[in-house]
């Protein structure tokens, strides 16, 4: 059977809960016997809040549903200010991924509606369309015709110019029948619009297989949708309430992003950074005199080694050490390097933390005192043999990063910044909240934590 997909994992939406909690002391009743709650004039649907929280309430760390509603309220007022302060084009912004933001929230969506209604859809789908998704559309039979691929340079061209947007607007890819009649068509240029940079390119090379599995994905999730609308197995009041509470946390994620505070994979911080360039040096010794065991260092280790000839050895030699064979010993003896000869054997000296890193100093620093390594291999250099090398440290000096170094400005630089940077938040959220009015059903909220 084929999957309705979604490009964004449901878990998603466990954002990052913030600790403002709407107690009911601070709450207006509301009474109503579909809302939940209202929140400066907009609701979230009792039943909306049930399927949302039947999405998060699993797995480690679940919200339980005070937090999913404290939490769906606070995304609902950083919302709005979104709403206000961001704009459209803002909150619109094609992901990094390329992915319209219209596309992925209702792909949300549809995720939730198909966890909540798996039983349901599986058994129309196998009962309508013979366990077959593909049978769910009639795919147009001439599309192959209507296709150039892109010529060769253009391969990896995602963009349409003026004359190609047109021709895709004028092909219709699939249709599909809805419950109480009517169709859906889609076109050639919705499917493209919906796709990330490597799927508007597959389009663009007519890659008809491609196109055909995405055409089916797309008028699924319509399908099933407005099936579940004709059957009554959902509202016209829940799916808004549950596409506005999707709408919402995507929000609350681009207002945290404008604050420096919820800055994804793919995004430098730049809030941070400019934030950073203000922190002073007075602010920096204070930072560290207060934190100095944050800024500690390995000044100097004292380490000696085993040189051997190839791994087999090398492995051999650990193998013993690992028995018990004293470490002196067993440089004496197996040793290919002439410091064998050393007191102690095999001694690497004092290697300071400040000397020209190589790959030696690379490794004993990484190491703990007084246990023998795992064989390293030496790096391959032209005109260099190559060995097999195990490490003992037998001492470490720790000290401290200096008060006016790089690392330390960086290091608390960052940290100040960002602690300013939630403080100031902080009180934007708490003047939000502080100028909201809330409204909650207490006799729902009831009901919903029996169930």
């Amino acid at each position: 059977m084929t999957s309705i997909v979604f490009r964004l994992p449901v878990t998603i939406l466990l954002l990052m809960f913030l600790s403002i909690s709407v107690h009911a002391r601070e709450a207006e009743a509301l009474e109503s016997d579909t809302l939940l709650a209202e929140v400066n004039g907009t609701f979230i649907p009792h039943e909306s809040f049930k399927l949302l929280y039947s999405v998060v309430s699993g797995g480690k760390g679940a919200m339980t549903r005070q937090q999913l509603l404290e939490s769906s309220i606070e995304s609902r007022i950083l919302a709005l200010y979104g709403e206000s302060t961001l704009g459209s084009a803002a909150l619109k912004e094609t992901t990094a991924v390329g992915y319209p933001v219209d596309v992925l929230l209702n792909d949300e969506l549809v995720g939730i509606l198909r966890l909540n209604f798996q039983d349901e859809i599986n058994a129309h789908i196998d009962t309508k369309f013979h366990g077959k998704l593909e049978n769910l559309v009639s795919v147009n039979p001439s599309l192959s015709d209507s296709l150039v691929p892109a010529q060769q340079g253009l391969l990896l061209d995602h963009r349409l110019d003026d004359e190609l947007k047109a021709k895709y607007q004028d092909i219709s890819v699939a249709t599909v029948s809805l419950v109480n009649g009517g169709s859906r068509s889609l076109t050639l240029y919705e499917l493209f619009e919906a796709q990330n940079v490597q799927g508007k390119i597959s389009i663009r090379n007519a890659d008809i297989h491609f196109i055909q599995t995405q055409a089916v994905i797309a008028l699924s999730k319509v399908y099933f949708t407005d099936w579940l609308l004709s059957t009554g197995k959902i509202n016209e009041e829940s799916l808004n309430g549950l596409n506005r509470l999707v709408w919402d946390k995507h929000v609350k994620g681009k207002v945290l992003l404008a604050h420096g505070l919820n800055n994804d994979i793919h995004d430098d911080n730049q809030v941070l950074s400019e934030a950073y360039k203000k922190i002073t040096q007075a602010e920096i010794d204070d930072f560290y005199g207060k934190n100095k065991e944050q800024f500690s260092r390995i000044v100097s280790v004292d380490a000696r080694h085993i040189r051997l000839a190839n791994e087999s050895d090398a492995r051999s030699v650990q193998k013993a050490l690992g028995q018990g064979m004293d470490f002196s010993e067993a440089v004496k003896k197996y040793s290919i390097a002439d410091d064998k000869h050393l007191n102690p054997p095999g001694s690497l000296g004092r290697i300071s933390g400040d000397a020209e890193k190589d790959w030696l100093h690379t490794v004993v620093f990484a190491l703990n005192a007084g246990i023998p390594s795992r064989p390293f291999r030496s790096p391959q250099a032209e005109g260099r043999e190559v060995f097999w090398e195990i490490f003992l440290v037998d001492k470490m000096e720790m000290g401290f990063y200096p008060a006016d170094s790089e690392t330390v400005r960086y290091v608390a630089g960052k940290d100040i910044a960002m602690q300013k940077l939630k403080e100031s938040f902080r009180n934007l959220r708490q003047r939000l909240f502080d100028a909201a009015t809330i409204k909650l059903n207490f006799r729902l909220m009831k009901l919903s934590s029996q169930s």
